[in-house]
């Protein structure tokens, strides 16, 4: 049985355009043929409870692809009446990859000019705020959320950051165990 059931519709050969996709109300159903379950199905509908908006799905080999919203401009929700932004969803997007462009990255830290902040310093940064330096607080990830291109760009500043302070320790713990050696020979020759 199919779906489409129309109300009224023209059939122009093998190209029919329907109005009333599955007895909704204003809508327009294009299909290659007369059979209305057929392959390379292209269906526009108008949502009856939203003022506006298009839904659109091109059906080949009997699976929905090429989804175009919004060509001209404008935002697009998912499971909201009200998006923001260019998509806005409402809920949990699961995706195998996601890709995000950046302006810029935290390479500066290994620049000679990167002034470092001492352990000391932001010890006493995260007493006195607790929370990392150039890291927004729980509250402002709260009320603003999180750009994910410029919080990866912050966590790798970060992570490049410890990497400073674990060569720096490493030489130190380099020259303590030299003094170490030194003394122990030291003690030895006293004997």
């Amino acid at each position: 049985a199919s779906n489409y059931q129309t109300s009224t519709g023209l059939s122009l050969g093998s190209l029919t355009v329907a109005n009333n996709y599955a007895g909704t109300g204003s809508n327009i159903v294009l299909f290659e043929n007369q059979n209305a379950a057929a392959d390379n199905q292209l269906a526009f509908f108008t949502p009856a409870q939203y003022v506006s908006g298009i839904q659109a799905q091109r059906y080949v080999n009997g699976v929905a692809s090429s989804l175009v919203l919004n060509p001209l401009g404008g935002n697009v929700g998912i499971g909201t009446t009200n998006p923001l932004y260019k998509l806005a969803v409402e809920g949990t997007i699961a995706a195998r990859e996601v890709k995000v462009t950046a302006e810029s990255w935290a390479d500066f830290v290994f620049h000679p000019t990167y002034k470092l902040r001492t352990l000391g310093e932001v010890e006493q940064f995260i007493k006195t705020n607790n929370h990392l330096p150039e890291i927004p607080t729980a509250a402002e990830v709260k009320e603003n959320g999180v750009s994910l291109g410029e919080m990866n760009a912050k966590l790798l500043q970060k992570v490049e950051e410890l990497t400073l302070y674990m060569i720096e320790l490493k030489k130190e713990n380099e020259v303590q165990n030299q003094q170490i050696r030194e003394l122990k020979e030291k003690n030895l020759n006293n004997k």
